[in-house]
C-alpha cells in the first residue's frame, strides 16, 4: 500500500500517462503477485503450476504446431536430422498469470540462493518474525508452537526446519519455474 501512496506524487507516478483501465490492471496485478508470496498459497499454487505442465488439453498453438508436425512426420520429413523442434507454446491471460506468481514467489525465497551470510541473516530474521508472533500469542494466552515457541528453539532445531523448508518448499517451487520457462534455467 505504500508504493501505491508514493504514486499520488506525480514525481514519482511512472504510470501518469497511463490510461485508467491500464492503471487498474497493473494494480491488480501487484497485489496479486504479493498476495501470491503468502505460505498459506504456496502449494495451492505450486499444484496449478504443475498442472499446467501435465496438462492434457492442446490448446490452440500446441494443436496446430503438433498437426504440423505429424504432417511433417507423415511426408518423411521430421527437420534437421529427424530432430522434433519444440514447437511455440500460446498462453492464455490465466496462466501467465500463474507463471507471475510462481516468478514471484521465487523471487520472495531468492535468499535461499545467496551466498550462505545473506541467506542466514534473512532466515534469522523470519525466525525472528515467527518468534515475535509466538511472543505475542503467549501474551493471548495461546501455547506457541514449533518455530514459533522462542523457548523451545536451538540452533539445531532452526537448521533441521531450514534444511526441510529448502527441500519441501524452495526447491521444488524453482524446479517448477525452470520447467515452466526452460530460458530461465541456469542450464541455458
Amino acid at each position: 500500500s505504500s508504493s501505491f501512496y508514493l504514486l499520488k506524487n506525480a514525481e514519482m507516478d511512472f504510470m501518469q500517462e497511463a490510461s485508467e483501465e491500464d492503471k487498474r490492471h497493473v494494480r491488480e496485478m501487484i497485489i496479486d503477485l504479493v498476495m501470491a508470496t503468502d505460505m498459506s498459497k504456496h502449494f495451492e499454487i505450486l499444484s496449478q503450476g504443475k498442472l499446467l505442465l501435465t496438462a492434457r488439453e492442446p490448446r490452440a498453438g500446441i494443436k496446430v504446431a503438433n498437426e504440423n508436425f505429424l504432417r511433417r512426420q507423415s511426408q518423411g520429413s521430421q527437420g534437421r536430422a529427424g530432430v522434433q523442434f519444440e514447437e511455440e507454446i500460446r498462453l492464455g491471460d490465466v496462466e501467465r498469470a500463474l507463471i507471475l506468481r510462481i516468478a514471484m514467489k521465487c523471487a520472495d525465497f531468492n535468499h535461499a540462493f545467496q551466498d550462505f551470510e545473506c541467506h542466514e541473516k534473512w532466515s534469522s530474521r523470519v525466525v525472528e518474525e515467527f518468534c515475535q508472533q509466538g511472543d505475542k500469542e503467549l501474551l493471548e494466552g495461546y501455547e506457541p508452537t514449533g518455530m514459533f515457541d522462542r523457548k523451545s528453539l536451538s540452533e539445531m532445531s532452526i537448521a533441521k526446519s531450514q534444511a526441510a523448508f529448502l527441500d519441501i518448499v524452495v526447491i521444488p517451487l524453482f524446479e517448477l519455474l525452470a520447467e515452466l520457462l526452460p530460458a530461465s534455467s541456469s542450464n541455458n
